[in-house]
């Protein structure tokens, strides 16, 4: 029996529910209580890099139709343009070669979750700048114009909420 601490495997699910992981974790949130009428705060920090695309959308998918109008979303993310040409790159060899190989990026998140009845906010890390001994964020102007055509940022913070 689940305890609700043990760790949720997104890619492979119990036999029962023939690679449908998502319907799994599904049935997890609501045996724990989870009321999807009432607005949720879904965080997926440092998740998606490792999923695969079809487990991605799939899990976004579920997670739009768990969340009620007011629900918000944030998640960090790899741009797609980047795993595209640096596949064969240093960063991603060294990741694969230490088991944790990223698998996913995508270079129009904004896009993706509106079509699932989120409005995203998209930043471009190399915005940010952070002060932590003076507990300050300063979130400069953006570095390129239309992030979903950069070839230069690597990772992506979105926020989103439901519509």
């Amino acid at each position: 029996m689940h305890k609700g601490r043990d760790p949720v495997d997104f890619e492979c699910p119990p036999s029962e529910y023939n690679g449908r992981a998502e319907l799994y974790w599904t049935d997890l949130l609501i045996k724990a209580g989870f009321d999807p009428s009432i607005p949720s705060c879904w965080v997926l920090e440092g998740l998606t890099y490792y999923l695969p695309s079809e487990v991605n959308q799939a899990m976004f998918t579920q997670i739009s139709k768990l969340s009620a109008q007011g629900s918000t979303l944030v998640f960090d993310m790899v741009n797609g343009n980047f795993m595209k040409q640096g596949r064969d790159g240093w960063h991603l060899r060294d990741l694969a070669t230490k088991g944790c190989p990223w698998k996913w990026g995508h270079n129009n998140p904004g896009g993706l979750l509106r079509a699932l009845g989120f409005t995203a906010h998209v930043l471009d890390l190399r915005n940010l700048q952070v002060n932590r001994s003076q507990c300050v964020l300063t979130i400069h102007d953006p570095v390129e114009k239309h992030i979903e055509k950069s070839r230069e940022a690597l990772t992506l913070y979105v926020t989103a909420m439901r519509a």
